[in-house]
Formats: C-alpha cells, sequence, structure tokens
C-alpha cells in the first residue's frame, strides 16, 4: 500500500513520517518511508538547493515527478508499506491508487520563513514568497486528498492519537464528528472514509442537510448504525429519513415532531435574550452554538449550561476559534460535542490531536498558556507529560490585556486551571495578581509562570535564566569573549526589556515603533565598522503581529554577527532580518526550552 503525505512548507510532513514508520514497525509492519526531496537528490545526485537554483522551477518540478516514478518503479513489493512525503509545491502524477492524506498545522496560514531552502520568488520577501502560494496549494491539497490530519505544534509524543487515526487500535474518543462533502464523492470514497472511523468510538457522526447531497446522506445511511447518526436539518426543513436523534435548527421555525434536539445558531442583541429563544421547547435537548462575543456571554453561557446539564448543551463560537478549549475542557461532560479533523463545520471545535489527548482526570484540572497570540504556542505539547502526572490536562486559552480581570482568572480557577504558562504582554499582569518568593521576579516585576494552589497564586520568571542559559551555551563558546564584553543591541524588547537590561546593562535599545535610539551619540559611534553600527549579538524582541500593526525594520546601516531571536515563530521577523542580511541566526527555541525547564522544576518544588 502506498501512502502519500502533501502539505505546505514547513508543515512536518518527513518528522511526521519518521514518528509514523516507528509506531508501524512496533506492530510488526514493513515499512518504507522516504521524503521526495531525499529521492531527488538520488537521482540527480546533486544537493537539492543547489540543484533548484541551477535548473529553476521548471525544470525541477519535472525532476521531481521522475525522481518519485524511478523510486516506485525500482521498489514496489505488495506486502510493504509505503510511505512518501511530498515537497508543498508538487503537481505531478502520483502512483494509481496511492492513498493522499494532507497533513496540516495551525499554523499554517501565518507563514513561515526558511533558512536552509532555496527561494522561489527572489524578488519578494521570504513570507510574501510564501502566501503567493498558499491559497493555491490549499485548493489542490484539498482536491487532492483522501482524508487530512491536523498536527499539533511540536508535538513529542504520538500516543494515543497516532494509532487511533491509523487504524491500529480501536478508539473510545466519543464526540460528534460532521462529515464532510470533499471526501465523500463516491460510494467507494465513503465506504473507505468511514471504515476506519466507524472504529474511533465516535459517539455521533453528524449528516448535515446543508452541507450534503441527499445521495451522500443515503450512502452514509446504509453504512453507519442508527444510534450513531445525528441528522441534523439546516437550511430547508425537510428530513431525509427518520432516525434516532434529530437535530432541528430553530432558525427554520418551529421543530418538526421528528426532531428530539432544538439547536440555535444566530443570536439575538443580547445574550440573556438568545437563550429564552429555547423556553417554548421543553422536553427537548437545548444545543446552544451563537457567537460568544467576550468573557462575560461565555460565563453566561456556561451558568445556563449548568443549570441543566443533562438536557442542555453549550458550544460557544467565535470568528477566530478561540472558544476551542472551553469546548475541549467539557469534552466528557457535554452532552453534545463536536470534534474536527480539519476545517471542520465551525472553528471553535477542538482538533482530533488534541481531542485524543485529553484525558478524563477526576477533578477536570488543566494546565494552560495564557496570552494573545497563542495558536504557534509550544507550551501545551511541551508541559503534557508533566501536567498530565498531575492529573492536568494540557490547553490553549487566547487572553488578551484587556481580558485579563480578576473575574475571568477567578473564572479559569473555578474550571480547574492550576497551572498557567504566560506570554508577552501579561508578564507585568501577571507578577501584580501573585505571590513572588523569588528576588529576581520581583526585580523584574514580571513572571511568566504561575500555579493556582488552594488560596494563593505563586508566580516566578523562568525568562532570565532561559536568556542566560542560551546566551551561555550557544554564543559564548562562539564569540569567546565575556559576556560583559558584547556589544549588544535590542529591537523592540516590551516586557522582556528589563530581563535583558539586567543581563546585558549597556545593551542598546532600538524602539520598534520608531527604529530610535535613546543612547548617547558618542557612546552609539564606538559601534562603527566600516560605515556601519556594529554588533556582536542582536536580539531580536518583536513579533510578526507588532511588524503588521506598524512596527519598523532595522535599517540598512546596522550590522551583527548573531540575531538571537526571543521568539521561537516559523514567521518571526528575526528569521526574516538573518535571511535578507545573511547574518547567523539563532531561534528562540533554545530559550524556550531552557525556561520550561525552569517552570517545572518551580512547580514541582512549590507543591512539595
Amino acid at each position: 500500500m502506498i501512502y502519500i503525505f502533501v502539505g505546505h512548507r514547513g508543515t512536518g510532513k518527513s518528522r511526521f513520517l519518521k514518528h509514523l514508520q516507528t509506531l508501524l514497525e512496533k506492530y510488526h509492519q514493513e515499512v518504507i518511508a522516504v521524503d521526495l526531496d531525499q529521492l531527488i537528490e538520488i537521482y540527480t545526485q546533486k544537493n537539492i538547493k543547489d540543484f533548484f537554483e541551477e535548473v529553476g522551477e521548471r525544470v525541477f518540478r519535472d525532476v521531481e515527478q521522475k525522481a518519485l516514478f524511478s523510486f516506485f518503479n525500482d521498489q514496489i513489493v505488495e506486502d510493504k508499506i509505503y510511505l512518501v512525503a511530498l515537497g508543498a509545491g508538487y503537481k505531478g502524477a502520483l502512483p494509481e491508487n496511492a492513498h493522499i492524506i494532507w497533513l496540516q498545522r495551525s499554523t499554517d496560514h501565518l507563514g513561515r520563513i526558511f533558512l536552509d531552502r532555496p527561494r522561489l520568488e527572489g524578488q519578494v520577501s521570504p513570507l510574501e514568497e510564501y502566501f503567493i502560494r498558499y491559497k493555491k496549494r490549499n485548493i489542490h491539497y484539498q482536491n487532492l486528498a483522501d482524508e487530512s490530519l491536523h498536527l499539533p505544534e511540536n508535538y513529542k509524543e504520538v500516543d494515543p492519537w497516532l494509532p487511533i487515526f491509523w487504524g491500529l487500535k480501536p478508539g473510545e474518543i466519543g464526540g460528534c464528528l460532521t462529515l464532510l462533502p470533499w471526501y465523500l464523492e463516491s460510494k467507494d470514497h465513503v465506504k473507505s472514509y468511514l471504515s476506519k472511523r466507524l472504529q474511533w468510538g465516535v459517539q455521533f457522526f453528524e449528516l448535515r442537510s446543508d452541507l450534503l447531497s441527499l445521495q451522500q446522506i443515503h450512502w452514509l445511511k446504509e453504512l453507519i448504525p442508527d444510534s450513531m447518526i445525528l441528522l441534523s436539518i439546516r437550511g430547508n426543513k425537510e428530513i431525509p429519513f427518520s432516525t434516532i436523534y434529530t437535530d432541528w435548527a430553530l432558525e427554520l421555525g418551529a421543530p418538526s415532531e421528528k426532531a428530539n434536539i432544538v439547536s440555535l445558531h444566530e443570536r439575538k442583541d443580547s445574550f440573556t435574550k438568545t437563550v429564552e429563544t429555547f423556553k417554548d421547547y421543553k422536553g427537548l435537548h437545548w444545543k446552544l452554538a451563537v457567537e460568544v462575543k467576550n468573557w462575560q456571554e461565555l460565563q453566561e453561557g456556561y451558568e445556563w449550561w449548568q443549570e441543566d446539564t443533562q438536557n442542555r448543551s453549550f458550544l460557544p463560537r467565535s470568528t477566530n476559534g478561540r472558544w476551542s478549549w472551553f469546548r475541549l475542557l467539557h469534552k466528557y461532560n457535554m452532552k453534545l460535542n463536536f470534534f474536527r479533523e480539519d476545517i471542520g463545520s465551525s472553528l471553535d471545535q477542538p482538533y482530533l490531536v488534541d481531542w485524543c489527548n485529553f484525558n478524563e482526570f477526576d477533578q477536570n484540572q488543566f494546565g494552560a498558556v495564557l496570552g494573545d497570540p497563542i495558536l504557534h504556542s509550544w507550551t501545551p505539547e511541551e508541559q503534557r507529560r508533566f501536567w498530565s502526572k498531575d492529573q492536568c490536562n494540557s490547553l490553549k486559552i487566547s487572553l488578551s490585556e484587556e481580558d485579563w480581570t480578576p473575574q475571568n482568572l477567578g473564572f479559569l480557577k473555578r474550571l480547574g486551571m492550576k497551572y498557567a504558562a504566560v506570554t508577552t504582554p501579561l508578564k507585568s499582569k501577571a507578577y501584580e495578581i501573585c505571590d513572588v518568593q523569588d528576588e529576581l521576579s520581583n526585580e523584574l516585576q514580571s513572571v511568566n509562570t504561575l500555579l493556582f494552589n488552594n488560596n494563593e497564586i505563586l508566580g516566578m520568571n523562568t525568562d532570565f535564566e532561559g536568556l542566560k542559559t542560551v546566551c551561555e551555551s550557544q554564543l559564548l563558546p562562539r564569540l569567546n569573549k565575556p559576556l560583559e564584553q558584547w556589544k549588544v543591541g535590542v529591537w523592540g524588547g516590551g516586557g522582556t526589556l528589563a530581563m535583558i537590561k539586567k543581563l546585558f546593562p549597556q545593551v542598546v535599545h532600538f524602539s520598534a515603533r520608531t527604529g530610535k535610539t535613546d543612547v548617547e551619540k558618542t557612546f552609539f559611534e564606538k559601534l562603527k565598522r566600516s560605515n556601519k553600527y556594529h554588533f556582536d549579538v542582536f536580539i531580536w524582541a518583536v513579533g510578526r503581529e507588532r511588524i503588521d500593526q506598524g512596527a519598523v525594520m532595522p535599517s540598512q546601516d546596522l550590522s551583527f554577527e548573531y540575531i538571537l531571536d526571543l521568539n521561537y515563530a516559523e514567521n518571526s521577523p528575526g528569521k526574516e532580518l538573518a535571511l535578507m542580511q545573511g547574518t547567523q541566526y539563532i531561534s528562540g527555541e533554545a530559550m524556550f526550552l531552557a525556561q520550561a525547564d525552569l517552570q517545572r522544576k518551580f512547580w514541582s518544588s512549590s507543591l512539595t
């Protein structure tokens, strides 16, 4: 059997194949896993980057297909499993009967910058280059794929989700899965797609009358047991067949007598008036799935659901998926709750992998990363194992500066929050609410680590030691001189500036808003070398969202030996600066891992 994996640049197809190969071999399956880039290098006997730059994209695409089919012509053995990761731009022919899986990540749409891959559009910025192809490739992958799998950011373990997804073992994952039309184009496609998912232990497969054709609905009805069908009537009032569970959208008017669930998706001006819509439909299950605009409404919806959890379901929606954590948190006690494999029918539906990773712990406690933006955050996967040892699940919770209020934090604590990793710009606010017991955190007046322990909130800053660790481990051996002799600049900084100045008191700080520095001109002139102001280390402390909001990039009269990025996001402007200037680049990954380890030590010591 041949499995072909497609996806955008940097999604992690090659890494995923290694995990999958290891897993399949544990199940005593004979596997050959290859990356198309490797096949091209074997076929051409050249480094892929050099070859691309030598021949150009048009010739390269032709060679891609030749390399792929050369491999299959030489290698195919019937009883082996072949796993092949394609390049993001591959549009050539594929082996007959190959099964195509689209690998995705939440950060695909944010763009990525690469330091070690050939440029495709040299006349535009690295990020623009990515976006030029993004939408067209999305359409291509969707048309091509037999199914898709959404991967977490920086995942470390594939159990339990990958064995369940691959059909290596049956699952008991519960929840509802909305079936989407693009994987169900023929009866054979329907059979293939469902055969695996029927083993997952899903509570319901939702058949929506506005998403599926009548023919698709009847194909599905033949294959899915009645007890696992949730027939959702949307768009028009026609009910294609009778089944045990029928959900009627109240936007259509009074429900059919065949309905035993009524759902609401369009809201009124106030949340209170919205929920009053249900009062005429006693004896039916009420599903509230309207847009929830803020934390106050989220809490109102939660209280409404708590009044009768057996006969109500509350599934908050948003324009950006910000409430997916709330749905995931109530995986085991919300009567109707949905997960998705890719786009789903709502951005607030948790992904399959997150759904499988969420455990049924006695007290439903959790650890979370708090901040905005957090889509790219590695914390949930990095801390998952530690938190789970304490019977806590792992969540990403979008919380802006305006949302950081005693009421909202109290609500999170009431829901079960025990651990929190706090991102910029919330670190100074986090300092204000907690009991800090170490001198450094008090000096910086900034904490990134919280423990909610009974009636007290303990906090600590682990960023400083993380920065110090990466400087000593990665930069000190290269610069070969003491830290106090380094010429250091920093672009931006915000809540991290105090930490940077503590480690480097003579740091030259540039405003990311204006590009100017307040350092005395005589001191600044000492940095001049060959008509440029030169730094040994230039610390990058500005996220992509700040650039999008009008922050500026450094001028050409600055030069750097190393760029140390405090950010590990793949679209970081610091990475773009390094690429454009040909400067050596150090990602924020090492700093993140160092401070994450210190977070675990703090949490462990605080609980003993």
